[in-house]
């Protein structure tokens, strides 16, 4: 029988003999091999947690059947968004009232109800945002509604009675519905860089090297000229981009909240930047022998990565700011590319047609989020109509000009 080989601990490594029963440090030097000093225990290896994990929120029954009923009737974000909200809520209520409180408490209680809905204040003590609040109003809702028979039942009056009532309390009537006050104002807009900021930043987000160069520079590009937000383009997929007869390409992006698609038609610059980056890629991974490939026209992502999968947002954001870096601008996010693209068409185009080709709702938002007016551009517009370039001076008032009953 030939003897096995044992594990490799300490200074010996060699062979040993079979032993089948313990024994002490002595007859381990007697029977083992010359120059060897025993063997050493055996090293025990503790897992170690850099955190301990944070135990799930109590769920009751009421809480997994909406869970369980939402799920064919609500949009997954939605499904998130709400039971974060409907978690940011009860613990607020459990906080003030020093006890436990479920659903079907806070709807026992109008005014405790009332008092969270308009509430400023989240579960980890920072101030809340209109915004916030008035997703509350219709997260509340979807619960009266999708358990209205349970709630009707336990409390014997309608829950969206119940929460109309909570309204009452502490809203303001407006038409027919009633308005929250409550909140910090959401603050909207943001920095808008400079045409010449912009040519700096797609400059420096090709300084990368190889086909990465390519690919941060296509993306700035149509970032730039097409006003799609960060995620509308980073998830562009193959099947979205349509190659017309005359070599363009025209892609169609996703909009916030709606079903149908931004169409947009890429301009000469932006198809060449975007045929480099797909040809350094396909190049890459040919010479690597990796069947990765991007086609216009064919289903799979088309900003990747190196490994092939799709360009996470954390990695666009990056090259972002290391290209506002080295072109010394300040870190701009992939949202103020929107914005610049929405100030400069309102500069020359009629509102309404910059809000169709941006792909805005409406005016409002457009106007108040997005179009930072120029001082110089203004006046340059009010001397078309009379009014002299510089800003005009306050002349001083006479007495004959002042109206005899001001006086």
């Amino acid at each position: 029988m030939f003897p096995r080989p044992a594990r490799k601990s300490g200074r010996f490594c060699d062979v040993l003999p079979p032993l089948s029963v313990r024994v002490s440090g002595s007859d381990q030097r007697r029977f083992a091999l010359p120059d060897f000093e025993g063997l050493r225990p055996p090293k025990v290896r503790r897992r170690t947690y850099r955190c301990q994990p944070i135990a799930p929120p109590q769920r009751d029954d009421l809480d997994r059947l909406y869970e369980e009923r939402a799920e064919g009737r609500l949009r997954t974000r939605s499904m998130q968004t709400y039971r974060w909200l409907r978690n940011e809520m009860l613990a607020c209520a459990s906080a003030e009232t020093g006890r436990r409180v479920g659903i079907p408490d806070l709807f026992a209680n109008p005014e405790l109800l009332g008092r969270m809905l308009v509430s400023d204040r989240c579960a980890s003590g920072r101030v809340c945002s209109k915004s916030t609040i008035a997703h509350r109003r219709t997260a509340i809702r979807s619960v009266a509604t999708i358990l209205r028979p349970e709630l009707q039942t336990a409390l014997g009056r309608d829950p969206h009675e119940i929460i109309r009532d909570a309204l009452r309390r502490v809203a303001e009537r407006r038409g027919g519905g009633y308005r929250i006050t409550a909140g910090t104002p959401r603050r909207r807009g943001g920095p808008t860089p400079r045409p010449e900021e912009l040519r700096a930043i797609i400059t420096a987000m090709g300084r990368a090297e190889g086909w990465l160069g390519l690919r941060d520079r296509a993306f700035a590009t149509l970032l730039a000229r097409t006003a799609s937000r960060g995620h509308a383009l980073r998830t562009l997929d193959g099947t979205d981009c349509h190659v017309l007869p005359d070599d363009r390409v025209r892609v169609l992006l996703h909009q916030k909240n709606g079903r149908e698609r931004h169409e947009v038609e890429l301009d000469r610059e932006s198809c060449q930047a975007l045929r480099l980056y797909v040809f350094g890629f396909n190049e890459t991974m040919r010479t690597a022998g990796r069947p990765d490939r991007i086609a216009l026209g064919q289903p799979g992502p088309v900003w990747r990565t190196e490994r092939g999968a799709q360009l996470p947002d954390k990695t666009m954001r990056a090259a972002l700011r290391h290209a506002c870096r080295l072109a010394g601008t300040p870190d701009y996010t992939p949202h103020a590319f929107r914005r610049a693209w929405a100030t400069g068409a309102a500069a020359v185009l009629p509102r309404w047609e910059a809000v169709l080709g941006g792909g805005w709702r409406g005016t409002e938002r457009f106007d108040a989020s997005y179009v930072t007016p120029s001082r110089a551009a203004v006046w340059t517009k009010l001397s078309g109509l009379g009014v002299d370039g510089a800003q005009p001076r306050a002349e001083p008032v006479r007495a004959d000009d002042v109206p005899a009953h001001a006086l």
